[in-house]
């Protein structure tokens, strides 16, 4: 089983979803072959509020986490636990640190994979603090996030090994590029983007 999340990302910019001026062939193949639902909603536009509801089955009315970066409420199953429980592998790889999972994410996964310094643990030295400061001075609009390339990677490394192993598997993979500032690679940068408002594209 593969859950692929990707944040603030709009049904109606798949060409799969009748965009026919966007180029998304890798998803418009999935929607072919794979489940495909055309009323799907977030039950609230927060993403670690979203994708515990996502994940537990409840929505935020009776889960009541309302914002990032707070601990997820004891009760529900995760996903992952259930699974876990049927004997499946699971592992999730997520790019964006609202979804830490010291904040309970992790529950049920056997690799919760949420790093997204260069080198591992960076970000909690001295000298990665200073070096946050001064991104953040250089930039107040940085977002940190992981892009989707380095957490694919890692995702597929770890699908490869599960599959390895002939077990049944569950993984989560969540990816931020879509979220605001938008600064995609090339060639993405100039064919849909114009170079205005980054939060606007």
């Amino acid at each position: 089983v593969v859950l692929i999340s990707l944040d603030t990302t709009r049904f109606d910019h798949f060409g799969s979803n009748g965009k026919s001026d966007i180029l998304t062939p890798h998803f418009d193949a999935l929607a072919q072959t794979g489940v495909r639902f055309e009323k799907a909603y977030a039950p609230i536009a927060v993403t670690g509020p979203s994708h515990y509801s996502l994940l537990s089955g409840q929505g935020p009315w009776s889960h009541g986490l309302l914002l990032n970066g707070r601990p997820l409420p004891d009760g529900a199953q995760m996903a992952a636990e259930r699974f876990s429980e049927l004997g499946y592998r699971t592992g999730a790889f997520v790019s964006a640190p609202v979804l830490d999972g010291g904040l309970g994410f992790n529950r049920g996964f056997d690799v919760y994979d949420d790093h997204f310094d260069w080198i591992v643990g960076f970000s909690d030295t001295f000298w990665g603090r200073i070096w946050a400061g001064l991104q953040r001075r250089q930039d107040p609009h940085h977002v940190l996030e992981r892009r989707a390339q380095r957490t694919m990677d890692k995702a597929l490394d770890w699908l490869q090994s599960a599959r390895e192993t002939q077990s049944p598997f569950f993984v989560w993979v969540h990816l931020f590029d879509p979220h605001g500032p938008y600064q995609p690679p090339p060639p993405w940068d100039t064919q849909y983007y114009d170079g205005g408002d980054p939060y606007d594209p």
